[in-house]
C-alpha cells in the first residue's frame, strides 16, 4: 500500500491513497464507482457492487432511469450490506467520447458528491484505466488533478465562519483501490505527477 498525502495548500489537506485490492474490501463513508452512458449492465467494480448486494443495484439503476450521462449520480445507502455506508454510480458518459479530461471531471465531481454526502473516507477506482482506454499513470494524474481542483476553497473574504462550516464536510481521505498489483507503480507516478 502507498500512502503519500496530496496536500492541498489552499484547503485542508486531502490524503490520497492507493490499496492494492478491491474496493468492497475498504470500509468508508463512500464507495464510488462508475459506469458508461447506454452501458447494458453493470460491469467491473460496479458489477461487483451489484452482485454483492444481490442485482439490487441494477434494479435501482433501471427503475430511477440513470443512464450514466457525465456527472450523472445515483447516490444510495447500503444498510449494512457492504462495508462502506453509501455508495455512488458516477456516469462517466459516452465511451466514444472518454478522454483524460472527462477524468478530470470525474475527479471534481467525486469531492462535490463527497461533500454533498458529508463523507470524510471516500473510497474509489482508477476511472479510465480499464475499459476506458487511458494508460494507467494518464489516468491517475488526471484524476489526482480533478480531485485538487474540485476541493480548492478560496476563503479569504468569506470570513472565518464560512471555512468552519465548510471544513467540516471536506474530504479528508481518499483511497484508490486498485487489484491489479502491477499497475500499482504507474498509478503512484501519476498521482505524484498530479501535486506538481
Amino acid at each position: 500500500m502507498f500512502t503519500r498525502p496530496l496536500v492541498h495548500p489552499f484547503t485542508c489537506p486531502m490524503n490520497i491513497t492507493l490499496h492494492h485490492g478491491h474496493v468492497l474490501d475498504l470500509a468508508c463513508d463512500l464507495l464510488v464507482v462508475s459506469s458508461f452512458e447506454a452501458a447494458e449492465r453493470p460491469a467491473g467494480a460496479t458489477g461487483a457492487v451489484d452482485q454483492a448486494l444481490g442485482g439490487a443495484l441494477s434494479d435501482l439503476i433501471k427503475r430511477d432511469g440513470f443512464q450514466g450521462k457525465l456527472g450523472e449520480r445515483l447516490v444510495f445507502p447500503t444498510f449494512g450490506k457492504l462495508k462502506a455506508r453509501k455508495v455512488c454510480v458516477l456516469g462517466l458518459g459516452p465511451r466514444a467520447s472518454f478522454t483524460r479530461d472527462t477524468i478530470r471531471i470525474t475527479g471534481g465531481h467525486i469531492v462535490k458528491i463527497a461533500r454533498e454526502a458529508k463523507s470524510k473516507k471516500v473510497v474509489t477506482i482508477l476511472p479510465g484505466a480499464g475499459a476506458g482506454g487511458i494508460q494507467v499513470s494518464a489516468a491517475a494524474q488526471a484524476l489526482g488533478e480533478g480531485l485538487r481542483l474540485g476541493a480548492y476553497r478560496f476563503h479569504a473574504y468569506h470570513g472565518t465562519g464560512t471555512k468552519d462550516r465548510a471544513a467540516k464536510f471536506d474530504l479528508n481521505d481518499l483511497v484508490i483501490a486498485e487489484p491489479d498489483k502491477t499497475r500499482l507503480k504507474d498509478a503512484e507516478k501519476g498521482l505524484n505527477l498530479a501535486r506538481v
